[in-house]
């Protein structure tokens, strides 16, 4: 059976990859705000999201004369 081989890079930086992909500058920083913005745009609808469920979770008081 082969010796197992575990792979000791490190991941690459984002300015790393850039180099490497040779981004232009003003490119990668359009591409940050595109990031920032899908960013700001997901947290908005979590955001949203959770306030219309607790909005929804109302609990309907109980008859009492049923529970007797």
């Amino acid at each position: 059976m082969p010796k197992r081989i575990q792979p000791t890079t490190h991941w690459p930086t984002p300015e790393e990859l850039t180099r490497h992909l040779r981004i232009p500058k003003a490119r990668k920083k359009e591409l940050d705000e595109l990031a920032a913005e899908g960013v700001r745009q997901i947290l908005e609808a979590r955001r949203k999201a959770s306030s219309r469920m607790r909005v929804k979770r109302k609990v309907k008081p109980r008859n009492a004369s049923a529970a007797d």
